[in-house]
């Protein structure tokens, strides 16, 4: 996955490019929404990310392929009604959500070109996690808008049952963990602060720390103080890997590949 500013600056420009293609304006911050919501399987027990990203990873990378290509071949499987008879909002909510599922798509020939630059560097990769610290704050400064996406984000409206697969709930924690990392910005205290308060929410099943939570807190911070260490020594070369991609061309591809996807499920929309 792509990490989480990162899928919003990529929803800004394609909510751009779409330019009156879907008419519902007020629907910016439901669509950025949607950008998110495909990481829904990592606040929901028993949900799989082969069911949120519409196909499991397979050894062959054929998924960086065909997850959204699947998806357009019958929508039906994933939405409770047909895409032209949902809401406004709804439709909002699917159209993020296939532009999330489109950049993973990118992202993952990304993921190429990174092994192969640390191999010619015969060195090992950092982990997912210190390479994703590494992009979002990179691509987060590209956001032409950064304050209107925090905004729309905030008044974001939730349809609860258009995904059948994704409980309302699961939804509405997705919203409550990630949205103070949005408003942080990208970095490592940042993504250190979503990390604590999706802990909590799946321990205490909320992200605010009661008074009881003393001995939990104590051994999440402990997880974290070890998470911190690994990344602080993996970012450098996080960071250096990162810093050999041209970012402005993944953005433009993962834009292209995104809008290119959701013309297709607005074109079978205009057929029906």
């Amino acid at each position: 996955m792509a990490p989480f500013l990162s899928h919003l600056v990529i929803g800004e420009r394609v909510w751009l490019a779409l330019d009156g293609a879907w008419p519902a304006s007020e629907g910016y911050g439901t669509f950025l929404f949607g950008c998110l919501a495909p990481d829904v399987d990592k606040f929901c027990a028993g949900l799989e990310q082969a069911t949120t990203h519409f196909l499991p990873k397979d050894p062959d990378r054929t998924w960086v392929q065909r997850r959204t290509q699947h998806f357009l071949e019958q929508p039906g499987r994933f939405l409770r009604a047909a895409f032209p008879t949902l809401e406004a909002m709804e439709q909002a909510l699917v159209l993020g959500y296939l532009c999330h599922v489109a950049t993973d798509e990118m992202t993952g020939r990304l993921a190429g070109e990174i092994y192969q630059q640390a191999v010619s560097l015969g060195v090992t990769m950092p982990s997912a996690d210190a390479m994703l610290t590494a992009v979002d704050p990179r691509l987060w400064s590209m956001a032409l808008d950064p304050e209107a996406i925090v905004e729309a984000l905030e008044q974001a409206r939730i349809p609860g049952k258009t995904l059948p697969f994704a409980p309302p709930e699961c939804l509405r924690a997705l919203h409550s963990v990630v949205l103070p990392q949005v408003r942080e910005g990208g970095g490592l205290e940042p993504y250190l602060g979503t990390v604590r308060r999706h802990w909590r929410l799946m321990h205490h099943n909320t992200i605010d720390r009661g008074p009881a939570d003393g001995a939990r807190d104590a051994e999440l911070e402990a997880r974290l103080a070890a998470l911190q260490q690994e990344l602080e020594a993996d970012l450098p070369l996080a960071e250096q890997l990162v810093d050999e991609l041209d970012l402005h061309a993944f953005m433009r591809n993962a834009v292209d590949h995104s809008c290119q996807r959701i013309q297709g499920l607005l074109a079978e929309e205009n057929r029906q």
